[in-house]
């Protein structure tokens, strides 16, 4: 799972930040402990991170799901509901929560 931020965040980006990793942590301790879910954030604006905008099609601040066979993508999916649910923690939680769950699943 990866955020993708620039280096100049407004309020809203470092929350959806924020909300996403507590919300995987609390969720999905098992899984990040063993490795089958990694949380990374990203700043688009560091050296050698810049193919990630070509890699996910990325236009803003972005909250991603990414399969990956070695360096390879194989799957992903945008979840651009954090933007709407900011506001509604638990909402921002439930979705994040069930969307993970899903992609875990192979969905």
């Amino acid at each position: 799972m990866y955020y993708f931020h620039r280096t100049l965040r407004c309020p809203a980006c470092l929350s959806i930040e924020e909300q996403s990793r507590q919300a995987v942590e609390r969720f999905y301790a098992d899984e990040l402990s063993s490795g089958l879910l990694e949380w990374r954030s990203v700043n688009l604006e560091e050296a050698g991170n810049e193919h990630f905008e070509k890699d996910f099609n990325l236009e803003r601040q972005s909250l991603i799901l990414a399969e990956m066979a070695g360096d390879e993508l194989t799957r992903s999916r945008l979840l651009p509901k954090v933007w709407e649910l900011l506001e509604d923690p638990e909402a921002f939680t439930d979705y994040v929560v069930s969307e993970v769950a899903v992609f875990l699943a192979g969905g």
